[in-house]
């Protein structure tokens, strides 16, 4: 069996689960791409969305009853992942307006916003970086440029905020892998329907800080919960190939940090026993479903498994690369890293 995920996508958008998807849960509509990690995470406590819950021990759990523990977490993952993207949606909308309101109140000849985003900008080392570059007139005279003005505070804000700062919060209307420009129209971001009539700046403002903190409150969340997934998959990946394979000692990821739109993305390629010998291998991995132990995983569930983990912190070699290895009697301990 070739892997289900050839084009190396996690959690693919309008496909069906493979053969490893859990009985009796249900495939829920995945989370559109881009979703970046990282920012300013909100203090203090926040909600889960509704029917979201994080976590949960798979200990004393059967080996097909802790595979379905660790998809029904993925799917909690996929939905902390769709509340985030539209998180991130509404308050690039509401930066729009607020910006397009004091661009035109600065330069009343400005027409058009021109932003660019950063798919993986090298200073800060986070995916997915959005900089107001440069304003606009109608006959393409530049009337601002972000290398000739830092911009200005905004008035009436319940913190310092300045355009640099409300810039950095637009999105593009489709997350790409690669850098690119794009432009608003003003008078399109402050025509009915794109505005909150009779807010003055001082309210828009404070609306954009609410979404900003609402939004680092998701994103916080949802890498606790990938955190909390990954190390899930990893020990009941161990559990599960103990059982299949009994003389097996190591699993082998690779992992691409990039990969899934920014997110990371792994692949379990391998299992050996304590002298280094193959057992099985994602390149000659086929679901002979006959000669399996009973409750012993398929292919497709090692595979399905494998793609939730994620390395730890002392993993990244010297070199950047996130590739590694566990043991399965540490993991089965409990003395395995910790997923970062």
């Amino acid at each position: 069996m070739t892997n289900p995920n050839p084009n190396g996508d996690q959690f693919p958008q309008g496909q069906n689960r493979s053969a490893a998807h859990p009985r009796g849960v249900t495939n829920s509509s995945r989370a559109p791409a881009g979703t970046p990690t990282g920012g300013q995470f909100a203090p203090g406590s926040h909600s889960e969305p509704a029917g979201v819950s994080v976590g949960g021990d798979g200990a004393n759990l059967s080996t097909g009853d802790a595979m379905d523990s660790v998809f029904a977490q993925r799917d909690q993952v996929d939905l902390l992942q769709q509340e985030t993207v539209r998180a991130r949606n509404d308050l690039s909308a509401t930066s729009v307006n607020l910006l397009a309101g004091q661009v035109r109140d600065r330069f009343p000849d400005a027409t058009t916003m021109r932003f660019r985003f950063l798919h993986n900008p090298e200073e800060d080392g986070r995916v997915g970086v959005t900089l107001l570059a440069q304003i606009d007139a109608a006959d393409g005279t530049t009337l601002w440029d972000r290398g000739t003005d830092r911009g200005g505070i905004i008035a009436g804000a319940a913190e310092e905020l300045d355009l640099l700062d409300v810039g950095s919060y637009v999105r593009p209307r489709q997350d790409h892998s690669e850098d690119e420009d794009f432009d608003r129209d003003i008078a399109t971001a402050l025509a009915p329907g794109h505005t909150e009539d009779g807010s003055s700046t001082g309210e828009k403002a404070n609306k954009v800080i609410d979404q900003r903190i609402r939004l680092e409150g998701l994103v916080d969340h949802t890498e606790q919960a990938r955190r909390a997934l990954s190390d899930a998959a990893i020990r009941t990946t161990a559990e599960a190939t103990r059982k299949r394979y009994p003389t097996s000692t190591t699993l082998k990821f690779i992992h691409d940090p990039g990969g899934y739109n920014g997110e990371g993305y792994s692949d379990l390629i391998r299992i050996n026993d304590a002298n280094g010998e193959m057992l099985w291998s994602i390149d000659v991995a086929e679901d002979d479903l006959n000669w399996l132990p009973p409750g012993a995983p398929t292919d497709s569930d090692l595979m399905t498994l494998g793609q939730c983990a994620r390395p730890g912190h002392d993993d990244v070699d010297e070199d950047g690369n996130e590739d590694f290895d566990r043991d399965i009697d540490e993991v089965l301990a409990g003395n395995a890293p910790a997923t970062r």
